[in-house]
């Protein structure tokens, strides 16, 4: 056994198996923070998408809009409001450690309790 009694070798596995798991907690733990922020930007970027359908499709229905001023003031609440949202679902998973399908209504609940405040 190179050496080495029976209690030594189970050391030496422990310490190994303790390494092991080590590496695979910071290993998971990079994973989830890269996956948020990669689902940060999914979110951002498909709002920015949806945003931008729903433009042309307005402007393709009615071009010469005398409420454009509303339009833009509307789109830039709306940003607003989204970004909050996000920030906020953000902060409950950071506070929560998860990410569950709770996170969302929460986040949806407290922002609608700022913009109603």
């Amino acid at each position: 056994m190179c050496g080495l009694d029976s209690h030594s070798a189970i050391l030496c596995i422990h310490e190994l198996v303790c390494k092991v798991n080590k590496f695979w907690e910071f290993a998971v733990s990079c994973l989830v923070h890269i996956w948020l922020i990669f689902y940060n930007c999914v979110v951002y970027f498909e709002g920015f998408a949806l945003g931008a359908a729903i433009g042309l499709f307005a402007a393709s229905v009615d071009p010469a809009d005398p409420g454009q001023a509303a339009k833009t003031e509307a789109r830039a609440v709306l940003k607003d409001i989204g970004a909050m949202f996000v920030g906020t679902e953000c902060v409950i998973e950071s506070y929560q450690g998860q990410s569950d399908w709770k996170n969302s209504p929460m986040a949806g609940c407290v922002t609608g309790g700022l913009i109603v405040a």
